[in-house]
């Protein structure tokens, strides 16, 4: 049955687009538990929830390239690691040092490259690296670009 509503572009945007005026305190309840460890910035989260809530009870665009390229569970249905060997320029891997994505995938596919790599893992953060721990991602950013590999 997921594989079927998944296939059918059954997105989390259309759940909060038929929710009506329910869909703003599914979207602040759900921003709130998501990042519920970042205590005293209720504002923030009060912020992020209404962002949320606008580009998600939007009209439908590239959520519904989400069941193409990703497989049910969230699995590439054509990995990057097949494909990153084949770059022509440098590659820099962020994650969070809590991301549900598991860096060893950049730290087996970077020497399987033909040009330099990076992996940066910013602290004190899950997925939503430059949310959970700006700062840091701003710093570690800002180092990535101002990189000149050889």
């Amino acid at each position: 049955m997921v594989r079927q509503l998944w296939d059918w572009n059954f997105t989390f945007q259309g759940v909060i687009r038929t929710a009506g005026p329910k869909g703003p305190g599914m979207v602040e309840n759900l921003v709130g538990r998501r990042f519920k460890f970042q205590e005293g910035d209720d504002e923030i989260k009060k912020a992020m929830a209404a962002y949320v809530y606008q580009i998600s009870a939007a009209k439908g665009s590239g959520e519904y390239a989400l069941s193409h390229i990703l497989a049910p569970g969230a699995w590439a249905r054509k990995p990057m690691c097949d494909r990153l060997p084949n770059l022509k320029m440098p590659v820099a891997f962020l994650y969070g040092d809590n991301d549900w994505m598991n860096p060893q995938w950049a730290y087996e596919v970077a020497p399987t490259l033909k040009v330099p790599s990076r992996i940066e893992i910013v602290s004190n953060s899950g997925h939503h690296l430059y949310f959970e721990n700006a700062a840091e991602f701003n710093t570690k950013l800002g180092e990535i670009l101002a990189w000149q590999p050889k």
